[in-house]
């Protein structure tokens, strides 16, 4: 599994930012802003889901992604779920999908969890103190890029008894506890 560069994500970001910006200028004067905002907000995060499928080199699981997607699109629109809790939705549905492609441990995917609460912070914080849409999206993305700072599995030192190479690593406990077992057993055998 790839993980898309910091730099990458971020020209990714600025180009979704500088796209945002422009369709909300020019819908908005057809629709009122709260729906431009909305439609901008789902378009953006299935452009970035795709994205970051392809990013990560996997064949599987894209026409179902984007099926879960629009399934909880029109969920959010049925439910007229307030524009703060509609994003949340997104934000969680994104961490899921960088979850499930690129992270094989789970303070890897908590530590991206905490970035993706973090983009939403800086998004919140944009929109509310500039009114500016780009700014907005570009703070969003701009902390979801430092997401490809964070290792596919943080991985850290266990000893086990009676072995050498005493600094296994965690994942390795089950096969150092099957070798284990194997030598008592080849123990007791040699005994009888």
């Amino acid at each position: 599994m790839k993980h898309p560069s910091f730099l990458s994500t971020a020209l990714f970001g600025l180009g979704v930012s500088v796209s945002g910006a422009i369709l909300f200028h020019l819908l908005s004067l057809l629709f009122s802003s709260d729906l431009v905002v909305r439609c901008l907000i789902a378009g953006a995060s299935l452009i970035y889901i795709v994205w970051l499928i392809r990013q990560s080199g996997e064949r599987v699981g894209l026409v179902t992604t984007v099926t879960v997607w629009a399934l909880m699109t029109s969920a959010l629109i049925w439910t007229e779920l307030s524009l703060i809790y509609s994003l949340l939705v997104y934000i969680v549905f994104i961490w899921l999908v960088r979850s499930l492609y690129f992270y094989s441990s789970l303070l890897s995917s908590l530590v991206d969890m905490g970035l993706s609460f973090l983009s939403f912070s800086a998004a919140l914080w944009a929109a509310t103190h500039t009114g500016n849409v780009f700014l907005s999206f570009w703070c969003f993305f701009l902390v979801q890029a430092l997401c490809s700072a964070v290792p596919e599995q943080f991985k850290g030192r266990d000893s086990v008894p009676g072995y050498p190479d005493a600094g296994l690593v965690l994942d390795d406990r089950f096969q150092a506890a099957y070798r284990t077992a194997e030598a008592a057993l080849s123990k007791l055998s040699s005994i009888h």
